[in-house]
């Protein structure tokens, strides 16, 4: 098994584990909201259990107590005379405290134990001994609301508490009528839920941002690992792309000194001089190839020192036009020029803006369609601030995940079956850093078997060249 083989099964299972790790992470973290939802609500409830049994101790108490006060009217609630219905003349609530005073003592209570902020509807009823018969002696505004709400929802708290002077019964959630005592208090809690939830804010917040961190750590491990196997595969091709380019000169200049050994060939000038000259051509060409990867390294490293001169595009465009006219004219193509820029004035590095259009017209004739003569156009505008260059071509196009990646080193167009394209991949990566390094923009529009065009916009670069 290979070693980018190895990588990817490895890359395969971290992935698996990975994914099985931010499973577990949801259900535990699922969990402990759960579990701290629960524990918050039972506390609440119990903060408020105690609120109501002080008020409901206080009134038990303080009725019981005689003095001579009148009693007040009561706007929110009303009296049944003693005598009626066979109720018992024992003291009332209403007799004592209106319906502000009982109000007030809740809100009190509640803010003692630190629940004030929760929201209540309460009545009194007085309820008789012999037949269980309910009478409202004063409840708030939006307590039949509610009633009707726990009636309809299980959910909804609420509790009963039995006024007493003797003994006090809180029970939730149970129905009023289940109980034969003097007086009883029924506070409910509409948004008990709602008041829950609120009060886990800090919480989830919390568990929220720690959320975030968690996945944003492991989408960056996915991410790297992703990149890594990408990397490998990628450099594995360089490694072999290289080996092939340099190989085939290696066997040219083997060949052409065995013949230049040969005593005929050594007798015969011409011959020696053709031989030789092969030999300077093909040294030549892997002299380049070692210049494109140490220029490539020194990129990486941002080890890139450009000298910014006045240059005239147009005359770059002309003279590498030129170059390429033998080439493509053996391939029946041709490469037109459509100059329209006012101002083709620019101040960049000479060379490096020089290989930058060189690349540009050398993909559009790699690329070509192998059954098609090759038609490159090049043209240029004006912009607001420099000049804008568009290569265009009628070669094999690219695909949109092409496109995605034309610009990162080593990366190399699929061909399908054709492996006539020779390179590194680093053409388009060298390209954008030139262009980026002129503080300028690139972008390319491709469609598969229409062709390709490369869109560079340079700025003039005063400043450079003042500086």
């Amino acid at each position: 098994m290979s070693t980018y083989s190895r990588l990817r099964k490895n890359i395969s299972l971290s992935l698996v584990l990975v994914g099985m790790s931010v499973i577990g992470f949801f259900i535990l973290q699922a969990s402990w909201v759960y579990n701290t939802k629960e524990t918050q609500s039972n506390r609440l409830l119990e903060d408020v259990g105690k609120a109501v049994s002080e008020v409901v101790d206080q009134l038990s108490k303080q009725k019981n107590i005689q003095n001579s006060l009148p009693r007040p009217t009561q706007p929110h609630g009303f009296r049944f005379p003693s005598t009626s219905f066979g109720v018992t003349t024992s003291s009332t609530v209403i007799e004592h405290f209106s319906y502000e005073d009982v109000a007030e003592k809740l809100q009190e209570a509640l803010r003692k134990h630190d629940v004030g902020g929760i929201k209540t509807e309460f009545a009194i009823f007085k309820v008789a001994y012999d037949n269980g018969t309910q009478f409202l002696e004063m409840r708030s505004p939006g307590y039949d609301k509610a009633s009707y709400m726990a009636s309809k929802d299980s959910t909804i708290n609420r509790f009963i508490v039995s006024i007493n002077n003797t003994s006090n019964l809180s029970v939730m959630n149970m129905d009023i009528s289940m109980f034969t005592s003097d007086e009883m208090m029924t506070v409910i809690l509409p948004n008990f839920n709602s008041e829950v939830w609120k009060s886990m804010t800090w919480s989830l917040v919390s568990f929220a941002l720690f959320t975030i961190v968690i996945l944003g750590a492991f989408y960056l491990t996915v991410r790297n690992m992703l990149e890594q196997g990408q990397l490998s595969k990628t450099k594995t091709d360089f490694i072999n792309n290289m080996t092939h380019e340099f190989k085939t000169p290696i066997a040219t200049i083997s060949l052409a000194i065995d013949a230049i050994r040969n005593k005929k060939v050594q007798g015969d000038e011409t011959k020696l001089e053709y031989f030789s000259g092969i030999i300077k051509e093909e040294n030549k060409r892997m002299n380049k190839h070692v210049e494109t990867i140490l220029q490539a390294a020194k990129m990486e490293k941002q080890e890139l020192n450009l000298t910014f001169v006045p240059v005239h595009v147009h005359e770059v465009i002309a003279h590498i036009a030129d170059a390429f006219a033998l080439q493509l004219e053996s391939k029946e193509g041709t490469i037109e020029q459509h100059l329209a820029a006012e101002n083709d004035l620019i101040y960049a590095d000479e060379t490096h803006f020089n290989n930058l259009i060189n690349n540009l017209v050398d993909n559009a004739v790699k690329y070509s369609k192998p059954d098609t003569p090759p038609i490159v156009k090049i043209s240029t505008s004006n912009s607001a601030k420099g000049i804008v260059i568009r290569v265009m071509d009628n070669g094999i196009g690219m695909s949109k995940d092409t496109i995605k990646h034309v610009f990162d080193r080593f990366y190399r167009a699929h061909t399908g079956n054709v492996h006539n394209v020779k390179g590194f991949g680093l053409g388009m990566s060298y390209v954008k850093q030139i262009v980026e390094a002129h503080e300028g923009k690139i972008k390319v529009e491709s469609t598969i078997g229409k062709g390709s065009l490369f869109i560079v916009d340079i700025p003039f670069n005063t400043d450079k060249f003042e500086s």
